[in-house]
């Protein structure tokens, strides 16, 4: 699940992030427009995801769900 947050960020982390959560959404990217980098959150559990972390170098983001796939998300911003 990719969400591309500008004005949407704090709705997206509070509202839609425990709700992918509770769906057992493997992987969510939330693309942060503003702050110029990607939230990657991993591993459901109940309402929230055991694994987060930052990325700021967007020239190879890869998918954990996708062993060898890697994108390069420098032209979002």
């Amino acid at each position: 699940m990719i969400e591309v947050a500008e004005t949407s960020l704090t709705h997206d982390r509070q509202t839609k992030l425990p709700l992918h959560a509770r769906l057992r959404i493997p992987e969510v990217w939330i693309v942060d427009i503003s702050g110029r980098h990607l939230d990657v959150y991993r591993d459901p559990d109940d309402d929230r995801y055991t694994q987060q972390f930052r990325v700021f170098d967007l020239a190879r983001v890869e998918i954990a769900t996708l062993p060898g796939v890697v994108l390069d998300l420098r032209t979002l911003f």
